[in-house]
C-alpha cells in the first residue's frame, strides 16, 4: 500500500464527512482503536528482543448504540497487552 499525504484540514474534512453518516462515529472509533492498538504493538516489539508480530484476534466492543469489530494485535510470545483495551475494560 502506498502512503497518502493529507493536510490537517483534509483529514478534518474527511473525519467530519465520516461522522456525519449513520454509524460514522462508531466507524471512526473502531478504526482509531484498531490503529492505536497496532501502534502500541509496534512500540512494544521495538523493545522486545526475539519477539515478532503474530496476527490479530477478533473481539467486539460496545460503541455508541451498537457493537464495534475490533482486531487486537498478537505477538508470538503472547506478552503484548493493549493499554487501550485495559482502559476500556476498567471504565
Amino acid at each position: 500500500m502506498s502512503n497518502i499525504t493529507l493536510t490537517k484540514p483534509q483529514i478534518q474534512a474527511a473525519l467530519d464527512n465520516l461522522v456525519s453518516k449513520p454509524s460514522g462515529l462508531n466507524s471512526l472509533l473502531e478504526m482509531t482503536m484498531n490503529a492505536f492498538m497496532k501502534a502500541e504493538r509496534d512500540v512494544f516489539l521495538d523493545t522486545s528482543n526475539g519477539n515478532k508480530a503474530n496476527g490479530y484476534r477478533k473481539a467486539s466492543g460496545l460503541g455508541f448504540g451498537e457493537g464495534l469489530a475490533l482486531t487486537i494485535p498478537r505477538d508470538r510470545l503472547s506478552q503484548f497487552k493493549s493499554w487501550i483495551m485495559h482502559v476500556m475494560r476498567n471504565s
